[in-house]
């Protein structure tokens, strides 16, 4: 029987779980791109970047109806703390070990080039998508235009990374909003989304993650790429039915433990740290010359290792209000 533990704070416990579990997918993707020689764990690299991030941010969207009902300005200044607070002061570390040291980790940029640029590219995704989501719902008032007028927008003419993501914040929404429906039909639902997502994976394409399939152009006259709509289709799909199995899985399964409570609520830290502390540090490091059965070990163990150092490392920035503040984003 599937029961939505409440732990302590108010928290969802499976929801942390959930988080936990997917923060780790995301150090792991990231162990695999830095240190798999051997390409034997490409599969599983595929299978992580077919959902990990569509999966965030629907959990994200869990939490978008209370932001809908609050006054924009206040949105705004609460999540430009929460989410780009960390980017800036993160930024400035980095500046300052650029110039200070030999790992350049601007990597040729300039500070404003960086600021906007890739590294923690995903809370700067999210600030834009709850703004964007909160103004639309302003300017439309019903929640289903709201939704999905820009959604077709973004999807329509832009090839930037955020429209790969944006929908699934509502999708988020849309879960939470029919959380009965789910937690009545949930054990139909996991073998569903699991065959659904299985199916889908055997035609899975790593490249199909990039911004560049766009499926309307209007620079020579509007022009329609049936191609790209297809892709783009199947990317939205496979993101949707990925996230869709693992929550239902997360939700029935229950429960939680130390661990993933600790790993689940520190989520915003983890993945900053990770992209220095895995990321550019691989840079400045020798490649083992693992093989076989031993680089998947290596990889798995630089995962689980990295993962519960950078949450160690939130762990001491909270005890400080101003470094939690600036740094993740917390007040104290």
């Amino acid at each position: 029987m599937t029961v939505t533990n409440v732990i302590p704070g108010g928290r969802i416990a499976y929801l942390d779980n959930l988080k936990a579990f997917t923060i780790f997918c995301v150090v792991l993707g990231h162990a695999i791109q830095c240190y798999d020689t051997t390409g034997r764990m490409h599969g599983v690299y595929g299978a992580i970047y077919s959902f990990h991030m569509p999966l965030f941010m629907v959990i994200s969207g869990y939490f978008l109806s209370k932001l809908l009902d609050m006054r924009i300005d206040r949105v705004v200044v609460r999540k430009a703390r929460q989410l780009l607070m960390p980017v800036l002061s993160f930024s400035i570390v980095a500046l300052c070990v650029s110039l200070l040291t030999r790992f350049d980790i601007l990597r040729g940029q300039s500070f404003g080039q960086y600021v906007f640029g890739g590294d923690m590219w995903f809370l700067k995704y999210l600030f834009a998508s709850i703004v964007m989501a909160c103004v639309s719902k302003l300017i439309f008032r019903n929640t289903v235009i709201a939704a999905l007028v820009p959604a077709i927008i973004l999807i329509s003419v832009s090839r930037v990374g955020i429209f790969r993501i944006y929908p699934f914040l509502w999708l988020g929404f849309c879960l939470n909003h029919y959380d009965y429906l789910v937690k009545r039909y949930v054990k139909a639902l996991l073998p569903i989304s699991f065959l659904l997502f299985a199916i889908s994976l055997l035609f899975w394409n790593v490249e199909y993650d990039y911004p560049h399939y766009r499926w309307i152009t209007v620079k020579d006259g509007v022009a329609f790429d049936w191609q790209d709509m297809a892709i783009v289709a199947y990317r939205f799909w496979i993101g949707a039915t990925g996230s869709l199995f693992f929550i239902t899985l997360f939700r029935l399964l229950g429960g939680s433990t130390r661990m993933t409570n600790a790993v689940g609520t520190r989520t915003l830290g983890i993945y900053c740290l990770q992209i220095y502390l895995l990321e550019h540090l691989s840079d400045y490091l020798p490649k083992p010359d693992f093989v076989g059965v031993a680089s998947v070990i290596f990889v798995i163990l630089v995962a689980v290792v990295e993962t519960v150092l950078c949450c160690g490392v939130t762990m001491l920035l909270e005890r400080n209000r101003y470094l939690a503040l600036c740094f993740l984003g917390k007040k104290v």
